[in-house]
Formats: structure tokens, C-alpha cells, sequence
């Protein structure tokens, strides 16, 4: 017997932006079969008056996050190393629960409309903290380690965990390019296809690989640097590496590219590789960044797709808030921003993004009608 259902909104946002008023979609045993009106196209919606509407949107996909720092705050600084420094306190404190930061990132994320979340997921957080949420997170496991000794130690934990829950994590990457052995840098690359990397994220690392800055700062990487004796040599083989892999990549942050880095990335994209940068308005706010060159990344025809990073680097935790943000920022319209929200960072993970056409399964999402007003 077939289960036929009639979903009714008063508003409904395509995952191309598109706009469709007093809207009913008619599903059958979960597929679309037919939807009253067809989507339009509709600047002049954005000016509607929303209070008491309801919405219904596209799954959202969050790019980036930390669900395991989903319930600390920290003060927003420049400095991002003491910034670390104050978080792996607070890791540390009695107080810090993994299993209920997580849970409250999750549910947060999923009244908001997000059914993807890219997690960067820490060696020291125990995989059971994801059991009832692991339909929405793909767990990219985070390897550091500055010695290679630390970096094994670091790996071997993450594999035990794959041998107890084959669904602990999706891939494992380098955590950034700063804090992580080269031959284990190299390990990785080889042994997985899809990447998520924190990369040149500090406006440290533009010395690595930009000649206009001529002397790294006396702080930041440079005790990093100093408190493990590495050389510096290290960093720059690993971005040389990142750099020349054929890997497909999640870059996360990228907020101090030069023009001649997205040339590069571009003409890795036009032999097929599969890139996108990630940009996460909230954090690149609460650490004083430059600003983040969107318009010379897009126009290179890179995907940019967003994230929320976690509540210990933005004001507020949320992924509206982020694209509020990001929307305000670049003037954009729904059409333009709706695949950096919904499918762009699927792309090097090579996720068949959501379609919401007759014949394909329904999964739009009802939100708050606040959605259409950011």
C-alpha cells in the first residue's frame, strides 16, 4: 500500500535558491512525485515579511566543525597559539564533558537545517560520544604530532578506535601543515583520497610560502617550533606537499592566500582534482584575520563552501549566524551562496549531493521562518 503525504509551506528554498510560494509537495512512500507551484525565481522575496511563516529548505551541510568543543567559550584574540593554549586548558578541565558538547552541537546544528556536518574529530575523544549522531557527522580524524613518534603514537590511537567501530571515523588528515611530522604528512596523503586540512590559517604561515614576508614573527610558530626543536623546514615541506598531492581536498580557513596559491589551486581544479576552500565567517571574525579574498577565490572558479568551526572560536554557535555573516559581508543573493551551504563541500568527499526533483527521495527540512530573513 502506498503512503502518500502532502507537505504544505508557505515558502520553500531550492538548492539553487529559487523561491516557491504557498508551496505543497506530494510524496509517496518518501519520493517526491509532484510540488504546486514550480520554484521561481524571486529577488523581490527577499523583501517578504516572514513572522509566522513556515519554511522548508534544502539539508544544509556545515563544512567545518569541532563538535567535541561544542560548549566552550573562549575570548577572541590575534593570537591563535595562546588561544590553543587556553583550549587544551579547558580540554582539560574536570568540567569538560565530550559526550554532552557533542550532543548539544548536534542538535543545534540539526534544528537549523544542517543533515551534514564535516567533524574534526580528536585521538583523545572517545568514539561513543558520536553513537547516536553518526547518520549526520563524517568524522575526519585529526593526526599531529610534531615528532614522528607522536604523530605513530597519535595514528595507531585513531586505528584502534576504526578496529573497535569501523563507523569511528571517515578519513583521517594532517591537522595543519604546522603541527604535524612530514613522513606521517606523507603517510596520510598516500593512504587517503579525500582530505580535510587546516591550512594556512595563521598569518604565521605566510611565511612559508609567501616571499613578501621576509622574517617569521618571534611567537606563535616559532615556539611551537622551538618546544618541539623541529626546523622550520618541516612546515614548509608540508605545504609543499599538500600542495603537490593528487589527493581531493577540504582546505579549511585559507585566509591568507596569495593570488599565485589560487592559481595554483585552479589549475589543480582544471585537471579534475577535487577542491574546496572552506571559510568559516565567525572564527575568521573572532581572530582579527585579514580579510578573507572570497571574490579572487570564486572568480577562479574554486568552490567556497562555509563552516561554523566550533563555539570556542565565534560569538554564537550557529551556522545561520555564519551565513548571516558571510551574506551581509559579499552582498550576496539565496542563489548565489545556496551551494556553499548545501552541496559545494560534498564535492572532495564525493557525496552525491540532495536533489530535490520528482523521483528522488524528499528531504527538505522545516525551519524557523527567521531562515529566509538572514
Amino acid at each position: 500500500m502506498t503512503n502518500r503525504s502532502f507537505i504544505q509551506s508557505d515558502f520553500a528554498l531550492s538548492e539553487s535558491g529559487l523561491i516557491a510560494e504557498t508551496v505543497t509537495f506530494v510524496v509517496e512512500d518518501g519520493i517526491l512525485v509532484d510540488r504546486v507551484p514550480k520554484f521561481i525565481c524571486g529577488h523581490a522575496h527577499e523583501t517578504h515579511d516572514y513572522q509566522e511563516k513556515t519554511v522548508l529548505i534544502p539539508p544544509l551541510t556545515n563544512a567545518h566543525c569541532h563538535l567535541e568543543l561544542s560548549q566552550i567559550s573562549l575570548t577572541p584574540q590575534s593570537d591563535f597559539f595562546l588561544w590553543v593554549s587556553e583550549l587544551i586548558q579547558k580540554k582539560n578541565s574536570p568540567n569538560y564533558n565530550p559526550h554532552q558538547a557533542i550532543k548539544h552541537g548536534v542538535d543545534k546544528l540539526y534544528r537549523e537545517g544542517v543533515r551534514t556536518i564535516f567533524n574534526h574529530h580528536s585521538f583523545d575523544t572517545p568514539v561513543t560520544a558520536y553513537e547516536n549522531v553518526s547518520e549526520f557527522v563524517i568524522n575526519i580524524g585529526e593526526v599531529l604530532g610534531l615528532s614522528l613518534q607522536r604523530s605513530e603514537e597519535i595514528y595507531n590511537k585513531f586505528k584502534e578506535q576504526k578496529n573497535k567501530n569501523p563507523s569511528a571515523w571517515h578519513t583521517l588528515s594532517p591537522h595543519a601543515p604546522y603541527s604535524l611530522h612530514e613522513k606521517m604528512t606523507h603517510r596520510l596523503l598516500e593512504e587517503f583520497k579525500s582530505q580535510s586540512i587546516h591550512f594556512l590559517e595563521a598569518r604565521d604561515e605566510s611565511y612559508f610560502f609567501d616571499p613578501t614576508v621576509k622574517e617569521l614573527p618571534q611567537n606563535g610558530i616559532t615556539n611551537l617550533l622551538a618546544k618541539f626543536e623541529q626546523n622550520e623546514s618541516v612546515i614548509k615541506n608540508n605545504i609543499d606537499q599538500i600542495l603537490e598531492a593528487s589527493n581531493d581536498f577540504l582546505l579549511i580557513h585559507a585566509n591568507h592566500f596569495t593570488n599565485a596559491m589560487i592559481q595554483k589551486i585552479k589549475n589543480k581544479i582544471e585537471l579534475d582534482q577535487k577542491i574546496c576552500i572552506v571559510h568559516c565567517p565567525q572564527s575568521h571574525q573572532f581572530f582579527s584575520h585579514s580579510d578573507f579574498p572570497y571574490e579572487k577565490i570564486s572568480s577562479a572558479g574554486i568552490p567556497v563552501a562555509l563552516g561554523t568551526d566550533s563555539s570556542a572560536s565565534c560569538a554564537q554557535f550557529s551556522f545561520w549566524e555564519d551565513i548571516r555573516l558571510f551574506k551581509k559581508t559579499y552582498s550576496l543573493s539565496w542563489p548565489k551562496i545556496m551551494p556553499l551551504i548545501t552541496k559545494n563541500a560534498l564535492i572532495p568527499f564525493h557525496i552525491k549531493p540532495h536533489e530535490n526533483a520528482v523521483g528522488h527521495p524528499f528531504r527538505l527540512c522545516r525551519v524557523s521562518n527567521k531562515f529566509l530573513a538572514l
